[in-house]
């Protein structure tokens, strides 16, 4: 995890982004959520959540059901 928080810090020091980088995991089913991970109250459309993240550095969970457009078919979340 060290590596990958070193690449972003490049990334923000080499590019200067107003925006945090983003990343994106998909968890197995069954899989345990990081509790430093935070569920949005409300369905939100997958893009608002990459810009909340970015944004705000905070990182948001949410299974296909939570996200209301086509990005979960798009990352393979659904059959």
């Amino acid at each position: 995890m060290e590596q990958w928080t070193e690449y972003g810090n490049r990334i923000s020091r080499y590019l200067r982004t107003e925006t945090f980088p983003l990343a994106i995991k998909l968890f197995k089913s069954g899989e345990a959520i990081p509790a430093k991970l935070r569920k949005p109250r409300v369905r939100l459309g997958l893009c608002t959540m990459f810009n909340i993240s970015r944004r705000t550095g905070e990182s948001l969970w949410g299974t296909a059901r939570d996200i209301y457009c086509f990005g979960p078919a798009i990352l393979g979340m659904l059959d």
